[in-house]
Order: structure tokens, then C-alpha cells, then sequence
């Protein structure tokens, strides 16, 4: 089996992708307290669990999580 690596142009692709998955499709949450958070952080809910992310709020997300995450371990 071979392992391959994915360049920096793929990685960037992936995560634009994730994010629109995020953005258009969204989660769906079954915990109250969790929908009141996400709500007052800037997501979208609708369907009264259905939590669509907006891509600033992804990002700092990422950016809070500290080093390696979103960066593909780099």
C-alpha cells in the first residue's frame, strides 16, 4: 500500500470544500445548549436543529484550536 501526501493546492481545495459542505448543507444538533451557542457564535439555524456554519466562524474556530489543526498536521 502506498501513502500519498496531498500538496498544499489540494489541501487548500479540501478545506474550501469542507467549508462549503459546511456552509450549504450544515449539522444537525440535538443538544439545546449547543444550538444557543453556535446561534450567538453567528450560525445559521433552521429546521430547529439544522445549524449551517458561515466560513469567518469555521475559521475561527480553527485559528482558536491551536497549532496543526486545519493545516493538515503540517
Amino acid at each position: 500500500m502506498r501513502f500519498a501526501v496531498l500538496s498544499e493546492g489540494q489541501l487548500k481545495d479540501l478545506h474550501l470544500a469542507a467549508l462549503e459542505v459546511l456552509r450549504r448543507t450544515g449539522m444537525r444538533f440535538h443538544h439545546q445548549g449547543a444550538l444557543d451557542m453556535l446561534k450567538g457564535a453567528g450560525a445559521f439555524i433552521s429546521e430547529g436543529n439544522l445549524v449551517r456554519f458561515p466560513a469567518r466562524l469555521v475559521q475561527e474556530a480553527l485559528a482558536r484550536a491551536g497549532c496543526g489543526v486545519g493545516e493538515g498536521g503540517r
